[in-house]
């Protein structure tokens, strides 16, 4: 399959669109907690700030260029913020899913503007999102998804297994691996949500391939 030809899925904001950023709990659902090479270290310390929520520099001055002003905890440092309340532990992005621009902040120089979904999921309050991508990408990072091993027993994937696996119903959705070539499979604990999202993906996939056709 050529790259345009392996665009079509990557139109959809996928668990494959996110970072590292939920430190509150793991993708594989462990409790939160910070960790070092997988193994339970310590709680994380009580912080006036969770990843996702949205907050102001007091500083009027600070800007990101070229951004809207919205802002956003992407990640927090615990184990140094854990040592030092004062250490710019707080990672911000006007992009919360992608943060391809970002700087640190110590809690003194931030403002509270809205609690994020993290908060919401963790206090029982509702959550909101702009597509079932992102909401898959959120629930992915809350370990409410689980992989799935391809029909030789591997977890890795080619695109073309794997969407023809969504297809069949067989998995929801994917995220590209951590290393080398392929993909993951997944499948989301809420059924409902694994539903809407492998529609959406077969849908955009419908959508790509009639708009190739008719350029041809």
């Amino acid at each position: 399959m050529s790259n345009s030809e392996s665009s079509n899925i990557d139109k959809i904001e996928t668990p494959e669109k996110i970072i590292d950023i939920v430190g509150r709990r793991d993708p594989l659902g462990q409790k939160p907690g910070i960790y070092e090479d997988g193994k339970f270290i310590e709680d994380l310390p009580e912080t006036p700030f969770w990843e996702g929520d949205k907050v102001k520099v007091k500083d009027k001055s600070f800007k990101f260029e070229d951004y809207p002003k919205d802002i956003f905890i992407i990640r927090i440092d615990y184990k140094s913020l854990g040592k030092n309340a004062k250490y710019p532990a707080y990672c911000i992005s006007p992009d919360f899913y992608a943060g391809s621009s970002f700087t640190n902040r110590s809690e003194d120089e931030l403002e509270l503007v809205e609690r994020g979904n993290v908060w919401k999921f963790h206090h029982g309050q509702p959550l909101e999102f702009k597509d079932v991508g992102e909401e898959a990408a959120f629930f992915y990072m809350q370990g409410q998804a689980e992989q799935v091993k391809n029909p030789d027993g591997e977890y890795i994937w080619s695109k073309e297994a794997v969407m023809e696996a969504i297809k069949k119903g067989i998995v929801d959705g994917f995220q590209p691996a951590k290393f080398g070539d392929g993909f993951i499979a997944l499948c989301f604990k809420d059924s409902n949500l694994g539903k809407r999202l492998s529609t959406a993906i077969i849908e955009e996939d419908k959508k790509f391939k009639k708009q190739q056709s008719n350029s041809q």
